[in-house]
Order: structure tokens, then sequence, then C-alpha cells
């Protein structure tokens, strides 16, 4: 379910949201995708942190932890205005995505299992997927119904 939510929202749905926050702002196309380019390259970045922290602590704060900060980021969407604000709730929000992503989830996959463990990381990483497949159709669904400022 993490991952069906994380990278639903998270990896995929960036294009359904480029053009609604585009016309909600009048920026360009440019300026917005900069912003989640920053958002991917800040998550290649942290995921290499990341990974060493997790070994130490143990991913279950890393989850509940990144939850909140992308759900928190996300929403916060709906207020900003300007193209400094939007650059820092991409570079947070990738902070957030980054701790509920492949790293945190397949640790705690392999702390957890040790028979059927290819089956339980399967079963896990299917989520990516059918986020993707499910998610993307429904934000889009939302925003068109509600706009971009009641979707989020």
């Amino acid at each position: 379910m993490i991952l069906f939510v994380s990278s639903g929202i998270g990896f995929y749905s960036h294009s359904v949201i480029l053009d609604p926050l585009r016309n909600l702002h009048a920026w360009s196309k440019g300026t917005i995708s900069a912003a989640i380019t920053l958002f991917f390259f800040t998550n290649g970045i942290t995921g290499l942190i990341l990974g060493r922290w997790i070994d130490r602590y143990g991913p279950k704060w890393f989850l509940v932890f990144g939850s909140i900060v992308f759900g928190a980021c996300l929403y916060s969407l709906r207020w900003v205005d300007t193209i400094p604000q939007l650059f820092a709730i991409y570079l947070i929000m990738s902070l957030g995505f980054c701790s509920t992503a492949l790293i945190p989830v397949n640790t705690l996959i392999t702390n957890w299992f040790i028979h059927k463990r290819g089956l339980a990381m399967s079963i896990a990483n299917t989520g990516l997927s059918a986020g993707g497949v499910i998610l993307v159709p429904l934000t889009s669904f939302l925003i068109i119904q509600l706009g971009l400022d009641k979707a989020l």
C-alpha cells in the first residue's frame, strides 16, 4: 500500500498536475518541469544518504516521517503562489517521497521475510505499477471535477 500511494502520486502523477498548476499560476511548463526535475534529482541524492541511515536506525520512522512530509507538501501545493515556494515544496516533498519509496520498503521486506522473500517483494513492488495504473486516472479525474486546489 505504501508503494501504491507514494509511487502512484509521487512518481507517476506529476504529468497530471503539471498543466493544472501551470494554468492556475500562468507559469511556464519549463518552470514547473524544472521543479519536478529538482524533485527527482534530490530524490536520487537523498537515497544515497537515506540508505545508510535506514541501515543504522531501521525503516519504520522514515516511513512514518516520509508519509507525513510527502502528504503535507502535496497538500500545500494548493497554497503555492511564487516560483521559489514551488521549488521549496518540491525539494521538501522529495525528501518525504524518498522516505516512502523503494529503499525503506524493500529494507522492511527483507528484514521481515526470510522464507518467500521474493514473493513478498514482488507483491509489494506490484504496488508501484498498480499505483500508476489506478491513481493517475483517479488524480486526473479529481482535478478535472474539483479543480487542482480542491483535488489536492
